[in-house]
């Protein structure tokens, strides 16, 4: 149990001087139509999910499934992905580092959220292998253009996205084989 407390505690440890940063610069996370930007979130996330699955199962890709009898166990992950994962790792790299690097660089803005999502896609070697990276930096580069072309993409609807695209596809597979 400690070690399911750890996966949830532990990235908001990771994410602490991103939101001390947050806090600094008075930057606005929450809006008053955050739950509609969460419902939003979540179903772009499925459906980036579903897409991936699509196209992973065309190129012959197998995805990482993730098999389990227990519901609580399912809970557990779409509690750690969605409400863990994907806020701090959005936190972190598409509002604290790449705003932070934007002022920095401020002739050259495409700069920061290239080199915030290379180091996004770097922070995923420890799962896996290089094309786990090179995938996290490709599915990255989705979020960081949603974050900052679209306007209506905020902070809680990406990492809504993020997070629930984490859990779709460990859990999708595996529902698609139950049926």
């Amino acid at each position: 149990h400690l070690y399911r407390i750890s996966l949830i505690v532990v990235p908001w440890l990771i994410a602490v001087p991103s939101i001390v940063y947050c806090i600094k610069q008075r930057v606005q996370l929450v809006n008053k139509k955050w739950i509609l930007d969460f419902g939003i979130g979540i179903v772009i996330g499925v459906a980036l999910s579903c897409l991936w699955l699509v196209i992973a199962n065309q190129m012959g890709i197998t995805v990482g499934r993730f098999y389990t009898n227990n519901m609580w166990t399912i809970v557990f992950f779409f509690i750690y992905y969605v409400f863990s994962v994907g806020p701090a790792e959005e936190l972190i790299y598409r509002v604290a580092f790449k705003e932070s690097l934007e002022s920095v660089t401020d002739k050259a803005k495409w700069i920061a959220p290239i080199f915030a999502n290379v180091l996004f896609g770097l922070s995923h070697l420890f799962q896996h292998n290089i094309s786990n990276a090179v995938f996290a930096f490709c599915v990255g580069a989705i979020y960081t253009l949603l974050y900052n072309k679209w306007n209506k993409c905020n902070y809680i609807m990406v990492a809504a996205i993020h997070g629930m695209y984490d859990f779709a596809i460990c859990f999708i597979p595996y529902m698609l084989d139950k049926v």
